[in-house]
């Protein structure tokens, strides 16, 4: 049988998207999600944590949107103080520093302890950056040190790390988004476990304002909510 974690990804980014995941953990099948420490709904969904202490919390740790929490990396942002990377980081000349990359996201990971008094329960990033080869010694030193399972993705799996699933895929997705879904995974992954990414929201203007991906999480989340769990041939896990 599959194990399986939907994992609700963006959990800070507006007030409308932390009231998407939440109701798709009370009335869906998410289990866990990924915060965002420089979310600008960051006090928002700690509230709504706080009501649903259930629902496993990870630091969604980010290099691409917004702004640090630190202000000394120099190498990572622009003219503006945002983070210079994006989610094209791939295709970038950018250069920046590992040793800033590393002391950014240890405040953003001991930020979450603070707030939360206790450590988060995983970790994975914005645009699966973590997951890219320039970035390797970065998330061995920050799995040696908080000793965290990461979402298997890119190079991830080839690292001797904590991992939280067996396999991951990022495909209910844009015109991954479908009802059939989650009925064919059983016969994709037998025997294995799974970590499924999803952005299920709720609209507001700060949403379209912060994200190119929209309209669709009201679709994630609609699909998220009618799913029964009887007529799936899995094991849900957070």
């Amino acid at each position: 049988m599959v194990e399986l974690i939907v994992n609700a990804d963006d959990f800070g980014l507006s007030e409308a998207v932390n009231l998407g995941i939440i109701d798709a953990f009370q009335n869906g099948i998410v289990r866990s999600t990924s915060l965002m420490m420089n979310g600008c709904a960051l006090e928002h969904a700690l509230c709504k944590s706080k009501e649903n202490r259930a629902l496993k919390i990870g630091v969604h740790l980010t290099l691409t949107s917004g702004k640090p929490l630190l202000n000394t990396g120099t190498s990572l942002v622009d003219s503006n103080g945002d983070f210079k990377l994006t989610s094209r980081y791939l295709e970038q000349p950018a250069e920046v520093e590992l040793f800033e990359i590393e002391k950014e996201w240890s405040a953003q990971i001991e930020t979450f302890c603070t707030l939360f008094e206790k450590p988060p329960h995983h970790l994975d990033s914005h645009h699966h950056i973590h997951g890219w080869e320039k970035l390797i010694p970065v998330v061995q030193h920050l799995s040696d040190k908080y000793q965290l399972p990461f979402r298997n993705v890119g190079v991830i799996k080839d690292l001797a790390i904590p991992k939280r699933t067996d396999f991951f895929t990022d495909q209910f997705y844009a015109e991954g988004v479908n009802p059939n879904f989650f009925k064919d995974l059983p016969d994709l992954f037998k025997d294995f476990s799974l970590e499924v990414m999803c952005h299920p929201a709720y609209i507001d203007e700060r949403l379209r304002q912060l994200s190119s991906y929209v309209e669709m999480r009201e679709k994630e989340l609609a699909i998220l909510k009618e799913l029964h769990l009887d007529e799936l041939h899995y094991q849900l896990k957070a």
